[in-house]
């Protein structure tokens, strides 16, 4: 092959095995996303799907209480409007709750790079940034890494409070929504709070670095791209708890 096809031709992209990549978003997430751009992420989201939830189950008794906790306060809300729920069927609300939480904790992947990369898609529409589906789908898959990692730190914390303290699911948030009271704060706020969290602003972070490698504009340019995104999701979330 000639230099001027050479010089013409693509960048191959990085090959590397899956769990090196995992590690390197963590440590190095530039040379992670590099690795990616011209790869999909099913192998990495099959892998950090199936690690959570082994993680969750792992840590059962330790996030328990902070499932529990919003159990009770959901039956307190409805014996307070005249329905009381009777024993046998809060305790199967319960194992219902339990295994509830597993399943969206398996689609935390899954729905993140469909519904994440949609929004990273859209965000980098508006602020004219080149960014494919496709890529925007990786970007936002991989950004989920911060999920295993947050149930982690749920069990640690769960470890050292005081169960009968535990106020929800909330107790366990990185950010100022573990300082506000869900029995007197509005669902909407408490929603729109929880997004402003430590784990949140890494994926964020995350997002913004992706953008920059895959989509070859400024780390400027591509935090404003996740920036936007994180702000339409913020949108979309808090939207359920406006309208019911």
């Amino acid at each position: 092959m000639s230099d001027t096809a050479a010089e013409g031709a693509p960048d191959a992209p990085v090959k590397g095995n899956v769990v090196t990549e995992l590690v390197d978003l963590l440590v190095a997430p530039s040379r992670a996303f590099s690795a990616m751009r011209r790869r999909n992420a099913w192998a990495h989201g099959a892998i950090l799907a199936f690690l959570t939830v082994v993680i969750l189950v792992a840590l059962r008794g330790l996030v328990e209480p902070f499932l529990d906790a919003n159990m009770a306060a959901m039956l307190r809300q409805a014996a307070a409007k005249g329905q009381p729920m009777p024993a046998g069927a809060a305790n199967a609300m319960g194992t219902f709750a339990w295994w509830g939480f597993v399943a969206s904790t398996a689609f935390t992947v899954p729905s993140m790079a469909l519904f994440g990369g949609a929004a990273l898609w859209l965000a980098a529409k508006v602020l004219s940034v080149p960014l494919p589906f496709g890529r925007a789908a990786v970007i936002a898959t991989l950004s989920t890494i911060t999920a295993p990692v947050g149930l982690l730190l749920m069990g640690a914390q769960g470890a050292v409070l005081d169960p009968a303290a535990v106020r929800g699911l909330t107790d366990a948030a990185l950010g100022p929504v573990r300082f506000m009271d869900p029995a007197t704060t509005s669902p909407a706020l408490l929603a729109l709070v929880a997004r402003v969290d430590l784990l949140a602003l890494w994926s964020v972070l995350l997002e913004g670095i992706g953008v920059s490698v895959m989509a070859g504009v400024s780390r400027g340019s591509a935090t404003a791209v996740a920036a936007v995104a994180w702000l339409l999701a913020s949108i979309l979330g808090i939207l359920p708890t406006v309208l019911l």
